[in-house]
C-alpha cells in the first residue's frame, strides 16, 4: 500500500518522493519529511497543529530544512522497525534557526525498535536525537523506544555554542518530558543521554520502565569543555517507576538539578559503579522515598566531585541498600557502601528517615578540608548485615578500609571535613562500629537514639596524619552500646590529636562497653617513630544517665579534665558503673564530683593534676566515692623544692583502699598534709583502712595519714646493695680467674721458652674462665725463626666471663663479659 496523507487544512499538496518505492504522498506540514525507505508510512494531519505519522517502517522522520520557529506536533503511531537508521531526528547542526515543538507523543503500541551496529562517530549513534537548541514543550512516550547495539535510545544534544565564527542555536530543551512506556538500551550505549541539555520537569511514571543493558540507563553530561562548555540542566527530576541497569543507573555529571524525588526503584543490577552518581553537580533537594540499590558494584548513591547538595533525605519508607560485600569497604577512591559522599564541596543537610542498608559501610562520607556538611542525621534505621569482621580489634588497628560501620567518617589526602551537627536520633546497627571516624571536626555530635557496634558503638579514631577535634559529646537519650566499649577516643598510632571538649550523658541515656570500657581515652599503644599521639577530653564529662563497662567506666590513657575545673561530674540520678581508670601513661586534671546516691570508683596509676577536688555529696542517700588506688606525686620543683600534689576531700562517705607512693621523688612526710578534707569529710574515716605502698620494693612505710608516714629503707633490697654484693662476687672471681690464667700461662711459656710443648689448662670451676686449648694458638708474635727468638714471647689470649650473683631469694644479678689477656716474656739464658 502507498503512503497517503489527507490534509483537512492545506489546499497547496507538495510532493514527497520516497525513495525505494518511488511512491508520491501529500504532506500537510513540510516542517517534517520522511526520508528512507517506507512503502506503508501515512503522515496525516488531525488538526492545524499536529502531524501523526502512522505504520513508519523503515523511513526517518525529521524536521525539514527550512523549519523554524514554532512547527506543528507530531504523533507517531504504530510499530516501527529499522536497521542502522534512526527513528526521529529534529534540529540541525549545520543551521542557527531555532525550532519549536509544543507536543511529541509516541503513542501506545508504538514500537521505535531500531538496531545501529556500525555508526559514524557524528551520525546515526541514536533512535531519537534533538539538538540544535530545538525546545519540545512536552514530550510524552505511551509506547516503546529501544535500541539495539552502538547507540543512545534517546539522545538530547546541545551543539556548540559558535562554529564557523557563526552563533548556533543554543541549549536543546524539553519543557516537560514523560515516559508512559518504556524506553530501553539493548546495546552499549545509554537509554537516555543529556550532554548540554535542559529538561524542566523529568517524570517516569508508576509502573513504567527505563533501562539500560550494559550501561546506563540515564546518563546526564556537559557538552564541551572549558569556556565552550554548557551543563546540563534538569529543574525537577521524577521517577515513580523503575530505572534499572547493569552499569550505573542513573548518572549526573556537570548538571544542575533542582529537585530529585524518587518513589519507584532505581538499580544497578552490574556489578561495576553506582546506583545512581552524582558528580561535580549542584543539587538543591535529594528526596528518595522508594528503593535505590546496588547489588555489586560500589555503592547505591555516589557524590563525588564538586558536588553541592543543599538537602538530601531518605524519607520514611525510603531504601537505599547496597548489597556489595567486600574485605576492604574502600579500595582506591570506590567505597562500598548505601550511600557514598566523596565531595569537595558542602552538604547543608543530609538525613536518613527511612532505611539504609549496606554489607561493609551504610554511610561513608570521605571528607576534604574544604567541605562542610551541616547538619548529618539519622532518624530512621541504618544497619549492616554483612559477614565481614574487622581485623583492628577495639583499637582500630586494622588495614585500610577493613572496617566495618552505620556512619563512617573518613578524610581523604589526611583532610578533614567540617560538620556543624552529627545527630542521631534512630538506630544504627550490625558493623564493627556504629559510627566511626577517620578525621573530621565536629561541633556538635548529639544521640537520642540506639547506636550499637560489635567492636565500639563509638569509634573517634585518626587516619593518617590529621586532628580529630569534637567540641560537644551529647548523649540526650537512648543508648550507646559496644561488644568491647561504648565510646572509644584512642588510636594505635600516630602523632596527631584527637580532642573532644565536653561530653554529656543525660538522664535516661545509657552507655556501654560489653567486655571493655564505657569510655575509652587513648590508649598504651601510641607511639611512632618517638612520637606520641595526644588524646584529649579538656572539659566536662557530666553523667546523669548511665555509663558504664565491665573492665572500667572510663579508661584513661590520654589528656582528660583541666586543672581547677570540673573534670567528672556524675549527676544526681546518674552512675558510673565500674571504676574510673586513670592509666599509667593517663594524666588526669581538674575536680571529680558525685551527686549522685551510687558508688563512684576511682584509680589513678598515672598523673594527677594539682589541687584536685573530690567531692561526694550525696552520702545521706547512700552516695560514696571509693578511691581503690592513688599514685601519690610531686608537683615538681616549683622553685621552692619539691611538694606533694594536693588533693581536698569534700563530703561523708569517701575512702581510700590504698595510696601509692613515688618513692623515688616524694618527701613522704609531706603526704599526709597533702590530702585535706572540709568541715564534712573525716580525714580519719577516709584513711581508716589505707594500706600505704611504695613504687620501691626497698620502702616500707610506717605511721598513717593522721600522724604523719616514716620511710624505712630495707638495705637488702635496695639498689646500692645489689651493686655492692655484684662487684664484691665479680672482683673476688676475677682475681681467682687471672690468678689462675697467669700461673698457667707462666708455667706453659717457661717450657716454650725450653722449646718444649705443653697446653694450657682452662679453669672450668670459675665463674670467670679463658676458653683456649693451647697457648701456642695464640701467639701472635714471634720471630720467623723460631729457635734464634724464643727468648721473646708475646701472646694474646681471649676469654669470656661470666658472673651470676644472687641477691635474694630467687632473685639473680647476672652478665657477661669478653676481653683479651696480653702478655710478653723475656727468657733470659744468662739468668
Amino acid at each position: 500500500m502507498k503512503p497517503t496523507y489527507s490534509p483537512k487544512f492545506i489546499s497547496t499538496i507538495a510532493a514527497l518522493s520516497l525513495c525505494v518505492s518511488s511512491a508520491v504522498a501529500h504532506h500537510p506540514d513540510t516542517n517534517w519529511v520522511i526520508t528512507g525507505s517506507n512503502e506503508n508510512a501515512h503522515s496525516s494531519a488531525g488538526d492545524s497543529n499536529t502531524t501523526t505519522i502512522t505504520n513508519l517502517t523503515n523511513g526517518i522522520v525529521s524536521t525539514g530544512a527550512n523549519a523554524e520557529n514554532r512547527i506543528s506536533s507530531l504523533i507517531i503511531k504504530s510499530e516501527t522497525n529499522n536497521n542502522n537508521n534512526p527513528t526521529l531526528e529534529i534540529g540541525n547542526q549545520n543551521n542557527n534557526k531555532k525550532i519549536t515543538v509544543p507536543n511529541i507523543t509516541i503513542d501506545a503500541g508504538a514500537n521505535l525498535n531500531r538496531t545501529i551496529q556500525n555508526p559514524s562517530n557524528t551520525n546515526n549513534r541514536w533512535n531519537i536525537i534533538i539538538r540544535g537548541g530545538s525546545t519540545i514543550e512536552n514530550f510524552m512516550n505511551n509506547g516503546t523506544i529501544s535500541s539495539t547495539g552502538k547507540a543512545d535510545t534517546l539522545y538530547l544534544f546541545t551543539d556548540e555554542q559558535t562554529k564557523n565564527s557563526n552563533q548556533k542555536g543554543g541549549q536543546t530543551a524539553i519543557t516537560n518530558f514523560t515516559n508512559n512506556g518504556t524506553i530501553e538500551s539493548k546495546g552499549s550505549n545509554a537509554a537516555i543521554r543529556l550532554q548540554g541539555a535542559r529538561i524542566d520537569n523529568f517524570k517516569n511514571k508508576q509502573g513504567k520502565l527505563i533501562s539500560g543493558d550494559s550501561e546506563e540507563a540515564i546518563k546526564v553530561e556537559r557538552k564541551g569543555t572549558n569556556g565552550q562548555a554548557t551543563n546540563s540542566t534538569i529543574t525537577n527530576f521524577t521517577n515513580e517507576g523503575t530505572i534499572k541497569a547493569n552499569n550505573t543507573a542513573v548518572n549526573f555529571n556537570n548538571t544542575s538539578i533542582t529537585n530529585f524525588t524518587n518513589s519507584g526503584t532505581i538499580i544497578n543490577e552490574g556489578n561495576k559503579n553506582s546506583g545512581v552518581n552524582i558528580n561535580d553537580t549542584t543539587i538543591t533537594s535529594f528526596s528518595n522515598s522508594g528503593t535505590i540499590k546496588i547489588t555489586q558494584g560500589a555503592a547505591a548513591v555516589r557524590l563525588s566531585g564538586s558536588t553541592n547538595v543543599s538537602t538530601f533525605i531518605n524519607e520514611v519508607g525510603g531504601l537505599i541498600q547496597s548489597d556489595q560485600e567486600n574485605t576492604q569497604y574502600r579500595i582506591g577512591d570506590e567505597v562500598k557502601a548505601a550511600i557514598y559522599a566523596h565531595s569537595g564541596k558542602n552538604i547543608t543537610s543530609l538525613e536518613n528517615k527511612g532505611t539504609v542498608k549496606g554489607k561493609n559501610i551504610g554511610i561513608y562520607i570521605w571528607g576534604k578540608n574544604n567541605q562542610s556538611i551541616t547538619h548529618l542525621k539519622n532518624s530512621g534505621l541504618i544497619e549492616i548485615n554483612g559477614n565481614n569482621n574487622s581485623s583492628g580489634g577495639s583499637n582500630g588497628s586494622g588495614g585500610n578500609g577493613s572496617k566495618t560501620g552505620g556512619i563512617v567518617l573518613g578524610n581523604y589526602d589526611n583532610q578533614n571535613a567540617k560538620y556543624d551537627t552529627v545527630e542521631n536520633t534512630g538506630t544504627i546497627k550490625g558493623g564493627d562500629y556504629g559510627i566511626y571516624t577517620e578525621g573530621a571536626t565536629i561541633t556538635n555530635f548529639k544521640n537520642s537514639g540506639t547506636i550499637e557496634g560489635k567492636i565500639d558503638g563509638i569509634g573517634f579514631y585518626n587516619a593518617g596524619t590529621t586532628n580529630t577535634s569534637i567540641t560537644n559529646l551529647d548523649i540526650d537519650s537512648g543508648v550507646i552500646k559496644g561488644g568491647t566499649n561504648g565510646i572509644n577516643i584512642s588510636k594505635d598510632k600516630g602523632s596527631d590529636t584527637i580532642a573532644v571538649q565536653n561530653l554529656t550523658i543525660k538522664s535516661g541515656a545509657t552507655v556501654e562497653g560489653g567486655t571493655g570500657s564505657g569510655l575509652v581515652l587513648g590508649n598504651n599503644k601510641n607511639e611512632t617513630n618517638g612520637k606520641k599521639a595526644t588524646y584529649k577530653l579538656t572539659g566536662k564529662i557530666e553523667v546523669n544517665g548511665t555509663l558504664k563497662g565491665s573492665t572500667a567506666g572510663i579508661t584513661n590513657h590520654g589528656e582528660l579534665g583541666s586543672d581547677n575545673q570540673d573534670a567528672i561530674v556524675v549527676g544526681n540520678g546518674g552512675q558510673i558503673i565500674g571504676v574510673v581508670k586513670n592509666e599509667s601513661g593517663g594524666n588526669l586534671k581538674g575536680n571529680i564530683t558525685n551527686n549522685s546516691a551510687s558508688t563512684l570508683s576511682l584509680e589513678s596509676k598515672g598523673t594527677v593534676g594539682n589541687n584536685m577536688v573530690i567531692t561526694n555529696s550525696n552520702a545521706n542517700a547512700g552516695g560514696k566515692v571509693e578511691i581503690k588506688d592513688w599514685k601519690v606525686e610531686n608537683q615538681g620543683n616549683n622553685g621552692s623544692g619539691q611538694q606533694v600534689k594536693k588533693v581536698q576531700f569534700k563530703g561523708e562517705g569517701i575512702t581510700v583502699d590504698k595510696l601509692t607512693i613515688s618513692a623515688g621523688n616524694v618527701d613522704v612526710t609531706q603526704v599526709a598534709n597533702a590530702f585535706t578534707t572540709d568541715d564534712k569529710a573525716n580525714k580519719a574515716n577516709i584513711f581508716a583502712h589505707t594500706q600505704i605502698e611504695s613504687t620501691d620494693q626497698s620502702v616500707k612505710f610506717t605511721g598513717d595519714m593522721l600522724r604523719g608516714l616514716v620511710a624505712n629503707i630495707d638495705g637488702s633490697k635496695t639498689a646500692a646493695a645489689a651493686l655492692n654484693r655484684t662487684l664484691i662476687t665479680t672482683a673476688t672471681a676475677r682475681a681467682t680467674f687471672l690468678d689462675t690464667v697467669m700461673g698457667n700461662a707462666l708455667n706453659t711459656l717457661s717450657f716454650l721458652h725450653h722449646r718444649a710443648s705443653s697446653s694450657l689448662g682452662s679453669y672450668k670451676n670459675a665463674n670467670l674462665y679463658a676458653n683456649a686449648t693451647t697457648i701456642r694458638n695464640d701467639l701472635l708474635s714471634q720471630s720467623s725463626n723460631y729457635a734464634s727468638n724464643k727468648n721473646n714471647l708475646f701472646f694474646v689470649l681471649p676469654y669470656y666471663s661470666y658472673t651470676k650473683v644472687e641477691l635474694d631469694k630467687g632473685v639473680f644479678s647476672k652478665g657477661h663479659t669478653q676481653g683479651l689477656v696480653l702478655g710478653y716474656s723475656f727468657f733470659n739464658p744468662k739468668s
